[in-house]
């Protein structure tokens, strides 16, 4: 199972992936990053340092391949 994780903040991302990183059956984990990014008021997919932020502070708190 490949699991979506948004938020509407950075440090939103981080910690659901630190949560799902100790479930079983979860195969990758896909950033749903074109959610409203409420710290810059725009998507975080729109910004490229912000996606390098929020993909680098979720590959630190997961072992699960991240899409």
């Amino acid at each position: 199972m490949i699991v979506s994780v948004a938020g509407n903040l950075i440090d939103d991302y981080p910690k659901l992936a630190a949560i799902l990183d100790r479930e079983e059956g979860i195969s990758a984990l896909e950033l749903n990053i074109s959610c409203p990014n409420l710290e810059s008021g725009c998507s975080f997919g729109a910004d490229p340092d912000v996606t390098g932020e929020v993909v680098r502070r979720v590959k630190q708190n997961t072992a699960l391949p991240v899409i």
